[in-house]
């Protein structure tokens, strides 16, 4: 998995977060970047991002591919796919058109695998008598579409 060279298709890592480094706030990069240290905060990435497997997030993140080999604590969002490798934890959920789990890799979140402008905000309901369910603005939707009631 990680002898993937993103200095080829994706362009050359111009960031490097080295084991040791910490950084809190948000990150902003412009093309590629390793991480190998802690980064806290929000963290944006034009091209690709390689955690390695000594690398923390604890941030929200927004990329357009991600090679995950260590542990990110937010949500993660990737314009085009995330690969989680096999000593990869990730505590969050995941918004892509295309991921990939190696087997080992921890992920304790939802996933959602679509095209469009997506939100990382859970919608919450709650289910009533027949199947109807309440959702937070407090419309009642089942079978057959709204219900009064």
């Amino acid at each position: 998995m990680f002898n993937h060279k993103p200095d080829s298709a994706e362009g050359k890592i111009n960031t490097l977060i080295g084991k040791g480094s910490v950084v809190e706030g948000t990150l902003r990069v412009e093309s590629s970047a390793r991480i190998d240290g802690r980064v806290k905060g929000k963290l944006f990435v034009t091209e690709y991002l390689t955690l390695g497997p000594h690398g923390v997030v604890e941030a929200d993140v927004e990329v357009k591919r991600a090679l995950i080999g260590g542990k990110v604590k937010g949500n993660l969002k990737a314009s085009e796919k995330v690969e989680l490798g096999a000593k990869a934890v990730v505590e969050g959920d995941i918004i892509t058109k295309s991921l990939i789990i190696e087997e080992g890799a921890i992920f304790d979140g939802q996933s959602l695998m679509k095209g469009g402008r997506v939100s990382l905000r859970p919608k919450e309901e709650r289910v009533g008598p027949g199947g109807i369910t309440e959702n937070k603005e407090g419309r009642k939707e089942g079978r057959g579409g709204d219900r009064e009631g």
